[in-house]
């Protein structure tokens, strides 16, 4: 068994040092071997398999019809917020970057300038 020393630590004497010895007690453990001799049964229904096909609804039936509906609705939402996501993960991906607008805006005052005339301008 285990072998406690009481410290000053509990303050009720009576209060157990370790309440879960049962834990180690020898019946809670398996004997050597019990995974290899246990009991290993085909199947835990004794007519055979389970089969629930008679419990489904037929293709047409009414009832069948709200859950294709609401099946069809779901799925047509989530492939629609999949779209949108790929489209906006692509337009942000192709959006020029701060500093490519920074370096991009040159401001031309082209009051100067008459119609039809030909106007240069240079910049770095």
């Amino acid at each position: 068994g285990a072998q406690v020393t009481r410290t000053v630590v509990w303050h009720d004497p009576k209060e157990p040092a370790i309440t879960s010895v049962a834990k180690f007690s020898p019946e809670n453990f398996r004997p050597v071997g019990w995974a290899e001799n246990a009991p290993q049964p085909i199947s835990t229904v004794p007519e055979g398999t389970l089969d629930f096909r008679t419990n489904r609804l037929p293709i047409g039936h009414a009832d069948r019809r709200p859950w294709i509906y609401f099946l069809a609705a779901s799925t047509g939402f989530i492939m629609t917020s999949i779209v949108r996501v790929v489209a906006c993960k692509l337009v942000h991906t192709m959006w020029p970057a701060k500093d490519v607008w920074a370096a991009g805006v040159v401001e031309v005052d082209l009051r100067p300038v008459k119609e039809g005339q030909n106007f240069v301008v240079k910049w770095r």
